[in-house]
This record gives structure tokens, C-alpha cells and sequence, in this order.
């Protein structure tokens, strides 16, 4: 069976640093474990960091369009389907509202992720904001049809971080091992600044200073620590988890390398270099897993002389905050996504479906929990159907997997300020928890997009199968009414406030 290919479009350079890139990486390992085919598409990218790519057995391709545009949109479009991509992951600031309307025009399923709500707009499939701070209120308008994954439950780490899930770390009374990691560029040389600072603080410690590929500075930083050998730089490094399990204390900046330290339970001063890192370092701080010190423009070398030398001998500190960074970040991020990834998506029902919808409803399962049982002639269907897609009462929608297969509908009636829900899955989607998570999702589209307040369900007492689904979606029994009595049936409802 061929692979499933999935495409991500994300840059990296001095100027950007290599944050986008490397939580992709992450996600792109995951992908693989699970038996996808990935492709990476980048307009500007670090030789180094290609061939970590590269390395991954990743092909890498360049978009040869200025980044963010609609040429780029259009390029990455048509390399997916060149590929036969089932998805396409956008990660970066550059990329706009009318970038994603760009993918999803070609017929693309899109995974945008997202730091802070940077788009006037939304209509991926899923949006991603894997930090703490994350919440619904950066994106106050977006497709009904979108996922939203939020907070840290979601965090990207790659698997060279696997084998510590189950590591516990051991607190020393004082600590002597500190790891200075500034991300993959450090553009204004804030590790000269740590590396001058720890100098200057006398401190008893052994540092190890990571330098990544994409940094500019690297002889200015040798230079400064030639006399100095308890101070040891460190390049292009292949094993941060192990460098992180060998330190007591991180210097780190506001990027995705924070939920790797909270992973590895190691105490962390931030000490963010761009302004979109500042709500990471407050949340952190604010949740009691990291220390924050500011932006390096404003990095007074007393200030963290001081931290280090507290944190270095407050041994109580140090293991309060390696608790709570665990507790952050378990480490399965990436299996969260997939998971959803690979579940069934939620659009609106067209002409072609027809058949599909004619099929199902007439299947012997569905036939024997409706309230009549009699089989549908195609021509009462097609004539039926058609009605449905032109009534402005009508909210209709289909359930399919990425890549497009059929899997169910879910169809309500409106009257006012009230709806009636009617869904069914195919054969080989029941039982697998899927009818439970599309009568939450369609209710919530359908609230999100319209008046309605209230969803009505009525389900045969014999339907235990149906009972669950939609008591787990959220609908609960009520008195009967009228309708319910008529045809022998469960009353239940959905209020919006529950959702």
C-alpha cells in the first residue's frame, strides 16, 4: 500500500531563527513513525539544518516564489498534488489569512499552526497553538468546520526525547552544570552576554554553550571563553535531551526549547530575544517553571548573576520547578495531532454526495434504528435531496477521512431558535468513537454559524448505540414532547451554553 504524503511548508534563517522548522521536524518524525511519506517545501533554510532534514530520509524542496505569497501558495499547492498529499502543514508568521484561502481553493487539507492569532482570519482544518498562553480568543473568527488544538497537552518535541518519558530527574543540593541554549541562530549574540555575565559571576559551575547552525557569532563566542575551561561550546548538536538530562540549570530563550525543558524537568531562565517569545517567558514563569529575566535588550548582567547564583543554591526551587515543567509537557504532542490528523473532518454537503448519502441511509443498520424502516426508491432520494441543499432551514454535513473517503452525515432541521439533528455513520467508522466527537462538532458548527440555542435529538430506546453517542456529545434526556411521543422515541437536547 503506498504511503500517505504529507507536505510542510516552513522557512528558517538568521533573521527568523530555526523554531518553525524544528517543531515541524518534530511533528514530521511522528508522521513517519505512523507511515507517512513527508516532504518539506522552504523558501530559505540552513544548509545544516537541510541536512538534518535530509537525514530524517525527508526530501526537501525549494519554493522558488517569495515566501508568503500567492505564488508560494500556488507552488506549495501543486507540489501537494504532485505528491498526492493529504495534507498540507503551514508553520510561520508570513503566512496570511488569504495564504490559507490560497490552500484550501486547490482542494488542500491544511494543519496551520499558530503562536499568537497573527491572521485576521481563519479556514484551515486545524489550527495548532501548542503553548500555555494558548486560548480561543486569538482567533475570534475562523471556518465553523475548523479544529482547534490548544496548550501544551499538544507540545512538539522530537523523538530523540521519546526514551525519557518515564525519567526522573535527581535534584543536587547545589548546582554545579548549567546548558546555555539560545535556539538555532541568536541573532544579536545574547550568548556573549550570558557567557561574559557567568564569568563575571565567579560561580563554581561546568557550561556548556549550544550553538546552532544558523548562528553568526560562533568565533566571537569562542574567542571570549579561550581562558575560561569550564566553559565549553558546543555545535550543530545531535543529542539535546542527553545534554539536558547532564544539567542542573538552562539558559534558554522564549522558543519551543522551553517545552523541551519543562519536558526534561530541568529549571529554566528565559531570556527571550524576540517579542512574539514574551508571553511564553510570562506564562512560564506564571505557572512556576522557568524563571523570566526580559528581553535581551534589556538583560542587566547583575540581574542574572543574581538568579543564577539563588537558583544554583536553592535546591528547593530548583525541584519545585522541575515538577511543574513536567507537568506541562508529557511528551506525546505529536501523537495528540496525528491522532486528530487522522480522524474525520466535518464540510458541507454537495450535489456529489448524493449517492453516498442515498447508500448509507438505506444500508440495513440505519434502516433498522430510523423510525421508518421502509427502503428510500433513488428517486424519492435525488428529488428529497436537492430540496435539501437549496432550504435555508437546512444545515447539512458530511464526515469524511484526510484523504477524502466517505464516512457519515449529520443533517438538522431548523425552526427558529431550535434544531433537530439527524446523523449516521457508515459501517466500518462505528463503534471507534467517531459518533460521540461529530454530533459535538457538527452542534457546535451549526451554533457557531446561526441563531440556534437549542438541539434536539430523538432516538429510538433501543438505539443503546446512539443513546451513548450523543449523551457523550454533550445531550441530555428531557420530558418528552409531542414529536417524541408520536414516534415512540428519547428526547434529548444540546444547549448552547454547553457547548
Amino acid at each position: 500500500m503506498k504511503k500517505k504524503a504529507v507536505i510542510i511548508r516552513a522557512d528558517a534563517s538568521v533573521r527568523t531563527g530555526t523554531g518553525h522548522v524544528m517543531r515541524c521536524l518534530a511533528l514530521a518524525q511522528g508522521l513517519i513513525s505512523s507511515g507517512a511519506d513527508v516532504h518539506f517545501a522552504v523558501s530559505e533554510c540552513p544548509e545544516t539544518l537541510v541536512k538534518k532534514i535530509k537525514s530524517e530520509k525527508i526530501s526537501v524542496v525549494k519554493i522558488k516564489s517569495k515566501a508568503g505569497s500567492m505564488k508560494d501558495a500556488a507552488e506549495t499547492a501543486k507540489f501537494a498534488e504532485k505528491r498526492k498529499a493529504v495534507w498540507i502543514i503551514v508553520d510561520g508568521y508570513i503566512f496570511s489569512e488569504k495564504y490559507q484561502e490560497a490552500i484550501k481553493g486547490a482542494g488542500q487539507r491544511l494543519l496551520f499552526v499558530d503562536d499568537y492569532g497573527h491572521c485576521k482570519s481563519y479556514c484551515a482544518d486545524i489550527i495548532l497553538n501548542q503553548n500555555l498562553y494558548a486560548g480561543t480568543h486569538f482567533y475570534p473568527e475562523y471556518s465553523p468546520f475548523t479544529r482547534i488544538l490548544l496548550g501544551t497537552q499538544y507540545a512538539l518535541l522530537r523523538k530523540e526525547f521519546s526514551p525519557y518519558i518515564h525519567w526522573k530527574r535527581q535534584i543536587p543540593e547545589k548546582a554545579v552544570k548549567m546548558l546555555v541554549t539560545l535556539g538555532g541562530s541568536d541573532p544579536d549574540n545574547t550568548t556573549l552576554k550570558i557567557i561574559k555575565a557567568v564569568k563575571g559571576s565567579r560561580l563554581d559551575m561546568h557550561v556548556k554553550i549550544v550553538a546552532g547552525g544558523a548562528n553568526p557569532h560562533i568565533k566571537s563566542l569562542e574567542k571570549e571563553i579561550r581562558k575560561s575551561p569550564s566553559l565549553q561550546i558546543l555545535k550543530d548538536v545531535p543529542n539535546m535531551p542527553e545534554l539536558m538530562a547532564w544539567a542542573d540549570i538552562v539558559i534558554t530563550g522564549g522558543g519551543s526549547t522551553c517545552w523541551e525543558t519543562c519536558f526534561m524537568g530541568l529549571p529554566n531562565i528565559i531570556i527571550y530575544c524576540a517579542d512574539n517569545q514574551k508571553p511564553i517567558a510570562i506564562s512560564l514563569e506564571a505557572a512556576g517553571a522557568a524563571i523570566d529575566l526580559g528581553h535581551n535588550r534589556e538583560l542587566a548582567e547583575k540581574k542574572l548573576i543574581s538568579t543564577l547564583k539563588e537558583l544554583a543554591g536553592d535546591a528547593e526551587l530548583r525541584s519545585r520547578m522541575s515538577e511543574k515543567g513536567r507537568l506541562l509537557v508529557d511528551g506525546r504532542g505529536a501523537e495528540r495531532i496525528i491522532y486528530s490528523m487522522n480522524g474525520l473532518f466535518l464540510r458541507k454537503a454537495v450535489k456529489d454526495d448524493s449517492r453516498f448519502i442515498w447508500e448509507l441511509s438505506n444500508s440495513k443498520v440505519i434502516r433498522e434504528v430510523s423510525f421508518s424502516r421502509n427502503p428510500i426508491p433513488w428517486d424519492h432520494h435525488k428529488e428529497w435531496y436537492e430540496k435539501m441543499l437549496k432550504d435555508k432551514n437546512c444545515f447539512f454535513c458530511v464526515a469524511e477521512t484526510a484523504d477524502g473517503k466517505h464516512a457519515g452525515q449529520v443533517r438538522f432541521r431548523m425552526n427558529g431558535r431550535d434544531a433537530t439533528i439527524s446523523t449516521s455513520l457508515a459501517m466500518e467508522f462505528r463503534g471507534k468513537g467517531y459518533g460521540s466527537i461529530l454530533i459535538y462538532e457538527a452542534s457546535s458548527a451549526l451554533m457557531m454559524s446561526s441563531k440556534i440555542k437549542i438541539v434536539h435529538a430523538y432516538i429510538r430506546p433501543e438505539n443503546k448505540g446512539s443513546l451513548k453517542s450523543f449523551e457523550k456529545a454533550g445531550f441530555r434526556q428531557v420530558d418528552l414532547d409531542s414529536f417524541a411521543i408520536e414516534r415512540g422515541s428519547l428526547h434529548l437536547i444540546l444547549e448552547k451554553s454547553c457547548t
